[in-house]
């Protein structure tokens, strides 16, 4: 496919339906196995993401939700993932589960990465709440 085509929906899911977590748990401390590791879970990270934005634009919110929690699994600080989230509680009209994954968000990046959410994650925040 070609840089400029969209992503492929089903090809994206069948992706992300093969990672089943961190590779060679066993040889945590093998260099060669946690390179392999590292990439497979930007990987797993990467394609997620895109199917979850494009999950979002097809009005797919639970599949959304479930697909975050995957990504929370992987990575609890991956930021774009609270903010589809964000979005896909808000259509569903659950405006409690948005706050409270605004602040899950909040709280987790401060804890993991000493950090406050971008500019971005705040604006949406903002704007689903007003």
């Amino acid at each position: 496919a070609s840089s400029t085509s969209p992503p492929d929906l089903g090809l994206l899911q069948r992706a992300v339906s093969l990672y089943a977590g961190e590779y060679l748990p066993e040889t945590l401390y093998e260099t060669w196995a946690a390179e392999e590791r590292e990439r497979l879970s930007a990987l797993f990270l990467e394609l997620a993401d895109q199917l979850a934005g494009i999950q979002l634009e097809k009005k797919q919110y639970t599949e959304v939700i479930e697909l975050c929690q995957r990504i929370f699994g992987q990575d609890n600080c991956w930021e774009r993932a609270y903010r589809y989230l964000m979005l896909a509680y808000d259509h569903l009209g659950d405006r409690g589960q948005v706050g409270r994954t605004y602040q899950r968000c909040v709280q987790t990046l401060q804890e993991e990465l000493d950090l406050p959410p971008s500019k971005e994650t705040e604006a949406l925040y903002q704007n689903l709440t007003a």
